[in-house]
């Protein structure tokens, strides 16, 4: 995704070419067409790769517009666009980013601060002495802070499908610490009863080794979900309500949450999987798993948005923290959210998830990707933040050209992901040249 994939200072400076301002976001038929976009999106559902996809584009202060192409399911007549309903999993890593740098604002939280200060369940550490290979540990010797949950360098890691056998990953595939998994995708092989609530994860993970010491590397992992339970003790309240009142109501993101209630249900997209025989689906919109609300509310891939609403949390940052005249954020809060706040002297290898291959260096933010040089820049400009979603959603802000998308469609296929993406991208500097 390139996911997963020093100069902090060359990032901070594009996040501050110009004064704070209060951003504020129009849609109405714009000036600047995206035939190039257009073109993309006709194709890819032409030729049944996906149901449908929607992009949100502003770039220069235009006003938003939104090509789309399909339906929000290949057995609905509606079509897919800016309201439709879509789980953006991983994409949810920088609203809980976000959340966290509400507390650093407030006081409430240092970015330095030791994680058990707040999970006295994680006061003794171990780890992994082979994590490929087998559990076998030893006593960890570093502090796992609150800069390592967001940052990807905690030690902690994840169970993906890219995964394969490893010994670690496989333990928290079968000791069911997937949070982000729902419903029919956990009756794939290996995967144990689900930690029933992140205290109860917390109390799961406790019991596995890391994969390294804190703060030595970069590895994708689920510090995002250990983060919302910290945001929930600090804050004293759940994380979908910290995210409401901190984060969703003040941007009017009035369709995105952890779950999707019976007057929303009709937008809910279906995800799907590739079958030899096409498009099979993973999570169908009238049985979803999302139209109950989950015991486990999941800060690294649990929400679900529209591009509508995700592209005013990226008109935010470009604003500084401010949308409509609505602060979220200080604009000094929003520069060290979206600068490198990786480790001294830890690095992060954006990997293609295709080729295995590490394609470019970058910076890691609060939960999102920063690009920190032109001789690393794969698309945009130095300070371009991004992330995308396992179910081929991605989100992009430009600052140095107020630039500003999302893109959204539903489907877990990885070559997929590395295609389509790419020529979404591609597609818009197209259309902006």
């Amino acid at each position: 995704m390139d996911r997963r994939h020093f100069l902090s200072a060359l990032a901070g400076a594009a996040l501050a070419h110009c004064a704070p301002r209060s951003f504020a976001l129009t849609a109405s038929p714009s000036v600047r067409r995206w035939p190039t976009v257009q073109k993309v999106l006709d194709n890819y559902v032409g030729t049944r790769r996906i149901a449908g996809a929607v992009v949100a584009l502003s770039y220069g202060g235009t006003p938003l517009a939104y090509p789309a192409a399909g339906r929000i399911a290949l057995d609905s007549p509606a079509p897919f666009d800016e309201n439709s309903i879509c789980r953006i999993y991983s994409m949810t890593k920088p609203v809980t980013g976000v959340a966290a740098m509400t507390l650093v604002e407030d006081g409430k939280l240092r970015l330095d601060q030791p994680v058990s200060d707040v999970i006295p369940e994680w006061r003794v550490l171990r780890v992994a002495v082979d994590p490929k290979n087998s559990l076998e540990s030893r006593p960890a010797t570093k502090t796992m802070t609150m800069r390592n949950l967001l940052t990807h360098t905690s030690g902690l890691s994840y169970w993906t499908p890219e995964s394969g056998g490893d010994a670690l990953p496989s333990a928290y595939r079968e000791r069911g610490i997937t949070p982000g998994n729902y419903g029919i995708r956990l009756r794939r092989p290996g995967y144990g009863p689900q930690a029933k609530d992140l205290v109860d994860m917390i109390k799961r993970l406790a019991e596995l080794p890391l994969a390294a010491e804190p703060g030595t590397t970069w590895k994708y992992s689920i510090g995002f979900d250990v983060m919302g339970l910290v945001i929930e003790r600090i804050s004293g309240k759940s994380l979908d309500a910290y995210f409401r009142e901190r984060i969703l109501e003040p941007l009017q993101m009035e369709s995105t949450g952890f779950h999707v209630p019976a007057s929303r249900a009709a937008r809910l997209t279906t995800n799907y999987d590739v079958t030899p025989e096409g498009l099979g689906p993973t999570d169908a919109r009238e049985s979803s798993a999302w139209l109950q609300p989950p015991t486990l509310r999941a800060g690294g891939a649990g929400l679900v948005s529209t591009a509508r609403d995700f592209v005013r949390f990226g008109a935010m940052l470009l604003g500084h923290g401010t949308l409509d005249r609505v602060q979220v954020l200080r604009p000094d809060t929003v520069r060290l959210a979206c600068s490198n706040l990786l480790p001294a002297g830890v690095g992060h290898q954006a990997v293609n998830l295709i080729t295995g291959r590490a394609v470019y260096q970058a910076g890691f933010g609060a939960g999102m990707e920063v690009t920190l040089s032109d001789e690393d820049r794969q698309y945009g400009s130095v300070g371009t933040l991004n992330w995308g979603g396992a179910a081929c959603t991605l989100w992009v802000v430009d600052p140095a050209r107020d630039g500003n998308m999302v893109f959204m469609t539903q489907n877990m296929s990885l070559p997929l992901f590395g295609t389509i993406l790419s020529e979404v991208r591609a597609a818009v500097e197209s259309d902006l040249v």
